[in-house]
């Protein structure tokens, strides 16, 4: 029986396999979205494609808060003067806190006029106010201390202030990434040995392997974060955070 005439049979045989030209693993079949493998014949050889992610889980060690703030003066002088003045204070209640010069961030910083609503298109515009805006990001490398810094941005920037989200990540996941490679690669190999085995034939060594990473990252719930600030004054336990890495990597098949 030849190669063609095995994988056939096993085709039949399983009913979560479809036979279409090659043997594809159907989505029942699937233990996750990055999982998938095919089994396919062409003129010159025989290939087993598979696909698998490694997932490891991990603390987050470290915060990002963005901030943005919004000043509406009379004056250009006073939209000027105040977001000068709030930009002062929050770098000063953020070093405060141990943050760092480079881990305070400022940016898209802006003034401009604000117009009165006009009742008909032709009337002309007439200014009313300035509004003075700017983005700040800091970067919390400490995560006992993030319950100040959010404290500290709150009282200082007061009404004119406003934390945008808080999103925690881990400054270097490489450790993690290659527990992840390495639990997808045997993964990949396992689907592949059995597959092959279940066609009648041989895994060879891999023709092509692609990794995809996902970037670790996790969101803090602004209402959670605030209740809990307020009530304790400390940051909530924060929950792990996956580190993933997806695999795709055809093997070769030899009829053994």
């Amino acid at each position: 029986m030849n190669l063609t005439t095995r994988l056939s049979c096993i085709a039949w045989a399983l009913a979560s396999i479809q036979l279409s030209g090659c043997v594809t693993v159907s989505q029942a079949d699937q233990v996750s979205p990055a999982r998938d493998a095919q089994l396919s014949r062409s003129p010159g050889h025989s290939t087993v494609a598979v696909r698998e992610r490694g997932v490891i889980k991990v603390k987050p060690d470290i915060a990002s808060v963005s901030i943005r703030f919004e000043i509406e003066k009379p004056t250009l002088d006073e939209a000027r003067a105040a977001l000068h003045d709030a930009i002062h204070k929050l770098t000063a209640s953020a070093q405060g806190n141990g943050l760092a010069a480079s881990d305070i961030e400022t940016s898209n910083v802006s003034i401009g006029p604000k117009y009165a609503e006009r009742r008909v298109h032709t009337e002309p515009l007439k200014i009313i106010g300035y509004v003075a805006s700017k983005t700040t990001l800091l970067t919390v490398r400490d995560l006992s201390t993030l319950a100040a810094v959010i404290d500290g941005v709150l009282k200082g920037g007061g009404s004119m202030g406003g934390i945008s989200d808080v999103s925690l990540s881990v400054e270097d996941p490489s450790g993690a990434r290659i527990k992840a490679r390495d639990k997808a690669m045997r993964a990949a190999n396992a689907t592949a040995t059995q597959l092959a085995q279940l066609g009648g034939v041989v895994r060879g060594p891999p023709l092509s392997i692609q990794e995809s990473i996902e970037v670790p990252s996790g969101m803090l719930s602004k209402e959670v974060l605030f209740a809990h600030i307020r009530r304790s004054g400390t940051t909530p336990a924060v929950q792990d955070i996956t580190v993933a890495v997806n695999v795709s990597v055809t093997y070769a098949l030899t009829k053994g």
